[in-house]
């Protein structure tokens, strides 16, 4: 939340102003086997939280959690991230890796 008078008072000193999440990272939204969970780089740099849990199970559809997590953060850019370490789910079918 944007505290009252501060876009103003920079505008009347000659300051420049600029949309509040201008310089915002973007979001990042990852697929877990159970879920969704949101990684948000300036959540880690001023709190320590590598990832928040997302209200979705693993069975939402991608298009619908990025729609929901587009509409509730309208100034930031949210996008789909590979996990860094991806963890097959238990029972997922092998998938060979071809060979060379």
């Amino acid at each position: 939340m944007q505290r009252r008078g501060t876009q103003g008072d920079a505008g009347r000193r000659g300051g420049q102003t600029s949309h509040p999440t201008a310089s915002r990272p973007p979001l990042a939204i990852e697929r877990t086997p159970t879920g969704y969970v949101l990684r948000d780089p300036l959540l880690v740099r001023l709190a320590g939280i590598e990832a928040v849990p997302l209200p979705f199970t693993a069975q939402a559809r991608p298009a619908v959690v990025l729609a929901h997590l587009r509409r509730l953060n309208p100034g930031r850019e949210v996008r789909f991230e590979t996990a860094p370490s991806p963890i097959p789910a238990r029972g997922s079918a092998h998938i060979p890796h071809p060979s060379p």
